[in-house]
């Protein structure tokens, strides 16, 4: 009986591994760049390096101020360590991606290659409540390398909006 329900349980978890595998293999091209953008917030807000970088080509450069890939982790790595909240403990920013105001261009002749538009509120805890830090209107460059969709360049970024 115990073993039994051992191999039924591992043939759904075999079932569901190999489900999500075709899911993602078989996506569209804006599903798996909105899963992208998606995991780069949820990585963001869980203080996880890996999920933000991986998103990252090693030659990404953002226009407006020069910074690149790995300014990007250096940047990451000051936030996750130094910017918590005494009180609660909790990292002290929070970002929130709509859905909805993703705008992906995939332009025809140029299948690795796509052009982003995304909407990104980032939140920061300030006594106990948080607080919209930069309301952020970001233009990307996406390149699919090695089966993967990567931020090689950001444009037109209202860096000026960001509060200091």
């Amino acid at each position: 009986m115990l073993r039994r329900a051992f191999l039924i349980i591992s043939g759904l978890a075999l079932l569901v591994l190999v489900s999500g595998f075709f899911i993602r293999r078989f996506a569209s091209e804006d599903q798996r760049i909105a899963w992208l953008v998606a995991d780069v917030a949820e990585g963001f807000n869980a203080t996880r390096m890996r999920p933000v970088i991986r998103a990252f080509a090693d030659d990404y450069v953002d226009e407006g101020s020069g910074t690149t890939r790995d300014r990007v982790r250096d940047i990451l790595r000051h936030l996750y360590f130094r910017e918590i909240d005494p009180t609660s403990k909790r990292f002290r920013f929070r970002v929130e991606i709509p859905a909805d105001e993703l705008t992906i261009e995939l332009p025809e002749g140029e299948p690795q290659r796509a052009m982003l538009g995304l909407h990104a509120i980032f939140y920061c805890l300030e006594q106990g409540a948080e607080v919209v830090y930069w309301d952020a209107r970001i233009r990307a460059e996406l390149e699919e390398r090695d089966g993967s969709w990567k931020f090689v360049r950001t444009f037109d970024v209202n860096h000026a909006d960001r509060r200091e």
